[in-house]
């Protein structure tokens, strides 16, 4: 499991130095700590989606992601 999710916090942080690169991340960022936050957010919507009744639909796990990743350019 730790190795997997190692994994996955080096694709965010790919996603976030890319954002970043494309001048789409607000220069006041840590990327690290961006990295950790976008994960978590990921990880716990994973867990929503997954669960035997889904808390939250697909349309609003890509909203909340997408609401996160709007306000990380601000």
């Amino acid at each position: 499991a730790r190795a997997c999710s190692a994994v996955q916090r080096h694709r965010v942080r790919q996603v976030l130095l890319e954002l970043a690169t494309a001048n789409l991340l607000s220069a006041d960022r840590d990327l690290e700590v961006e990295a950790v936050r976008l994960h978590a957010l990921i990880d716990g919507l994973a867990l929503h989606g997954l669960s035997d009744r889904p808390l939250d639909s697909p349309a609003a796990i890509r909203a909340a992601i997408s609401t996160h990743l709007k306000d990380l350019a601000r």
